[in-house]
């Protein structure tokens, strides 16, 4: 409206005469009584510095909604028509999504009101003060002809949405991944799009994706328990605070330094660790951003991992083995080895190797030399690996099987009665130690799963073996080649 700025505050005057970047962002945030403390700093530059795709993965209680509301807030502000969304995950969400931005513009007196005709005069154009229009039961909120809308997760109410600014909200709780594409894919020149979530369940799942996607092509820089990926084009960012895999999430120390407000203490920690509606599951996803199945933590709590260490009475050289390996070109090769032993016990192993046939070839008939191996089980030449004809002419003795949902079922199932029973040892293998403790589980109406991923090929391949080692196969005994 011509000449309406003058009668916004001085102050918001003020901020509209700045350049759109940060430090209007952060003259806008002291505005609204808020601090943009060094994190949330280091974030936003990617944003302001143009980054088309920005993906931020942070555990809860470091200020997420907050600093959404904000930015979409100053956004509105500075853009001539703008048209600013923020995707949540539920109509709940939206709810609380739009008060958070609500209360933030009415505890700074910015809301826009009509002022009362003066007593005895002619009534005439209607004089208004503050600045944002809230409309509650929209989730909108304008200013001039931009504005702000809080939508839930529907594909239907986000098509046809070009947005100025795109923001998504938990991701990891969105039922699909169908919002966040059609609000990717209707970005214009100049339009930019910001997703912000904690760690979710699944690596299946859209934010999954994404993070496996940066996490397998992107280029990495590390900072303490801050991972930034970058595209080889530089228009996505994936920043992601979390404990490493293996990292122990009762460790204080580091469960700190994945929690970068400042307000999230030491002491803050430990009482949501100490509360008795803190499950392990919860705490592992939600204070240190580590995908795990549900709210039960880990699929085997590190206890009850290194009680299973055997330092004598393990593998040893002659032993009777069974062995599994997991192929995959982005992943390499995981080598399960697992031996039975007295009491019905079984002591397993893993190897991991780059993608590479002669590697593999060699690595194969190296066990074959040292152990008596029974099977080579689920070589897998599907996936593009050749020298099948090689081992076998050699004598190992391979049996190829796809490793669908089904077998890994039935190897999930014998592993974990394995775990449970204080059947199965290791060596202390750190690296098997780290997987096992980064796996997840993926339900199905007949039974549950370990998730095969990269991160995870050597246990995916131990508990393959250890299902064959529970389980020798009644064919009869193959001769395996025993030397070069």
């Amino acid at each position: 409206m011509k000449g309406v700025s003058e009668a916004y505050p001085a102050e918001i005057v003020a901020i509209r005469k700045m350049p759109y970047g940060l430090r209007g962002f952060r003259r806008f945030a002291k505005l609204l009584g808020l601090k943009v403390h060094p994190f949330q700093a280091y974030l936003l530059a990617f944003y302001f510095a143009g980054v088309i795709e920005l993906i931020i993965l942070i555990p809860k209680k470091n200020g997420k909604t907050t600093l959404l509301s904000v930015l979409a807030l100053y956004h509105l502000l500075m853009i001539p028509r703008a048209e600013a969304v923020i995707g949540a995950a539920s109509k709940e969400q939206a709810a609380i999504l739009h008060r958070q931005a609500t209360l933030l513009i009415e505890s700074a007196g910015l809301e826009r009101r009509a002022l009362p005709h003066e007593y005895g005069k002619r009534a005439g154009p209607t004089r208004y003060e503050g600045v944002f229009e809230v409309r509650e039961g929209m989730h909108v909120i304008r200013f001039e002809q931009g504005r702000l809308r809080v939508m839930p997760h529907e594909a239907r109410t986000g098509d046809g949405v070009i947005p100025t600014l795109a923001l998504v909200d938990e991701l990891h709780r969105h039922p699909t991944g169908e919002l966040y594409q059609v609000w990717r894919n209707g970005l214009l020149a100049g339009s930019q799009m910001i997703t912000i979530s904690t760690a979710g369940s699944d690596l299946d799942s859209p934010l999954g994706k994404l993070l496996t996607k940066a996490r397998e092509g992107y280029s990495v820089e590390k900072v303490s328990k801050r991972r930034t990926y970058r595209s080889p084009s530089g228009q996505v960012v994936l920043v992601e605070y979390a404990l490493d895999p293996g990292d122990d999430p009762d460790d204080m120390r580091l469960v700190l330094q994945a929690n970068p407000a400042p307000w999230v203490t030491r002491k803050v920690l430990q009482g949501r660790k100490d509360s008795p509606m803190e499950s392990v599951g919860s705490w592992a996803r939600l204070a240190c951003n580590l995908w795990v199945a549900g709210d039960d933590g880990p699929v085997v709590d590190q206890k009850t991992w290194d009680s299973l260490r055997a330092d004598v009475g393990g593998l040893a050289d002659g032993d009777e083995v069974y062995v599994a390996t997991r192929i995959t070109q982005q992943g390499g090769v995981g080598i399960g080895i697992a031996a039975p032993k007295p009491e019905g016990r079984i002591a397993v192993r893993a190897e991991m190797l780059p993608y590479d046939f002669p590697g593999l070839e060699f690595a194969l008939r190296r066990l074959a030399d040292r152990y008596d191996v029974r099977v080579i089980y689920g070589y897998a030449p599907q996936y593009g690996l050749g020298g099948v004809q090689v081992i076998t002419d050699g004598g190992l003795p391979l049996e190829d099987q796809a490793q669908s949902p089904r077998v890994l079922m039935e190897a999930t199932s014998t592993f974990m009665a394995l775990v449970a029973s204080g059947k199965l040892i290791h060596d202390g293998d750190p690296e098997l130690r780290k997987q096992v403790m980064s796996a997840m589980v993926k339900e199905a109406p007949t039974g549950s799963y370990f998730v095969p991923s990269k991160e995870v090929q050597g246990l995916i391949a131990v508990i393959l073996a250890a299902d064959q080692a529970s389980q020798p196969p009644s064919k009869p005994t193959i001769h395996v080649w025993k030397g070069a």
